[in-house]
């Protein structure tokens, strides 16, 4: 799989789980304020009302254990500051680095996938030790700004 590959890949994830949602505020957010809007994906009531957002929930996993069930707003799904197009070679091992956090949260890293024979190993930029947009505050002044 070839880098362009790889990046439509991730843009289509983030593509849909956009797409998602837009119709879940579209059609059970109406009169809503943001707050409102951000406690309503709050993990407990997304997973017992929105069953396929996310393929975690059937496994009563979440995907930050850094913070606790009821606290994590999943409208934080793909992050605002994941930078899904830059990609770049590294200097030491001339992998593909793909990925980076706008903001440069301490809680992301790097994650190394093997040679799986159709390409080189590379990097890509995992988020899941970050809360940063998963907190109800952080959202509501999200929706607020954009």
């Amino acid at each position: 799989m070839d880098v362009k590959s790889k990046m439509d890949k991730i843009a289509k994830w983030i593509d849909g789980i956009t797409k998602a949602k837009a119709n879940i505020i579209k059609e059970f957010c109406g009169g809503m304020d943001n707050e409102e809007i951000a406690k309503y994906f709050l993990y407990p009531n997304m997973k017992e009302k929105h069953k396929d957002f996310c393929r975690l929930y059937a496994q009563s996993k979440i995907c930050h254990s850094s913070i606790k069930a009821e606290n994590l707003c999943c409208y934080g799904c793909n992050c605002p500051n994941y930078d899904v197009e830059y990609y770049k070679y590294s200097n030491d091992d001339k992998n593909l680095i793909m990925g980076r956090c706008r903001i440069g949260s301490k809680g992301g890293k790097y994650l190394k996938i093997p040679d799986r024979g159709e390409t080189k190993g590379y990097r890509i930029w995992d988020c899941s030790g970050c809360v940063i947009p998963h907190s109800v505050e952080y959202i509501k002044d999200y929706i607020t700004k954009n």
